[in-house]
């Protein structure tokens, strides 16, 4: 499992918190390691910036970056898939290592998912996730 520090998700996050702190009980390089969750929305005016920071994430991802405002929440074994929350959306960014009609190459890209209870439905999901082939050898 990957922890990250206070200091680098304070560092890294750009959005309003809540001071909720959940410690994992061990220590890593010296210190306690925390995850602090974005704080959900709760007028229009913190919908729209939450919207705003999610498209940000998500075109951070389709970049090939980490996200700026969401957190992470967890990785899987599968070639590097890793989800993020973000108080609104729920992030995914795809690396997930796939057979197509044999050839082998990993599924890559992002998936943004909005809360359906604070986000209209015209603010659609989307997913950009594409098959890259691992090079042929000769």
């Amino acid at each position: 499992m990957k922890f990250f520090s206070l200091a680098r998700l304070w560092g890294a996050a750009d959005v309003e918190v809540v001071m909720i702190l959940i410690a994992f009980g061990s220590i890593v390089s010296g210190c306690s390691s925390y995850i602090i969750f974005p704080e959900t929305p709760k007028n229009e005016k913190q919908i729209a910036r939450c919207i705003e920071h999610g498209w940000s994430d998500y075109n951070r991802v389709l970049s090939g970056r980490e996200p700026r405002h969401a957190v992470f929440t967890s990785a899987y074994s599968d070639g590097g898939t890793i989800e993020y929350y973000g108080g609104c959306y729920e992030l995914t960014s795809f690396k997930r290592t796939v057979e197509d009609e044999g050839r082998r190459g990993d599924l890559v890209g992002p998936r943004i998912e909005w809360d359906r209870r604070l986000i209209p439905n015209s603010t659609e999901n989307q997913e950009e996730v594409h098959f890259v082939p691992y090079s042929q050898e000769d």
